[in-house]
């Protein structure tokens, strides 16, 4: 199975423009390879223009935030009342809204 995650198409994206592919000619190849996987056309000519501007690395950049694994690093106790804490919330939600949905 082909892998078609967002970094190993910036790497075909990077490779095939290194070899003077338009972007879309790339955008048309890799629609044929990837299917409904493959990376919107805008992205990819976003990620030809990059390339060619120099930027090097496929990976995402860091992003400003909380880290995507701050969740799994929580004690079990952070889980432990939350879920201890949905009934009052709810019970809330409908004597002051009358309905939640």
């Amino acid at each position: 199975m082909m892998d078609s995650s967002r970094s190993a198409q910036r790497a075909v994206i990077k490779f095939l423009r290194a070899e003077g592919e338009h972007a879309s000619q790339i955008y048309r190849r890799m629609k044929e390879v990837y299917g409904g996987q493959c990376l919107a056309r805008f992205t990819i000519f976003r990620w030809c223009q990059r390339y060619e501007a120099g930027h090097v690395n496929i990976k995402d950049s860091p992003r400003p935030g909380r880290d995507g694994n701050w969740i799994r690093q929580q004690p079990r106790s952070f889980y432990t009342e939350a879920i201890h804490s949905f009934p009052t919330l709810w019970d809330q939600c409908i004597s002051v809204n009358s309905d939640c949905l």
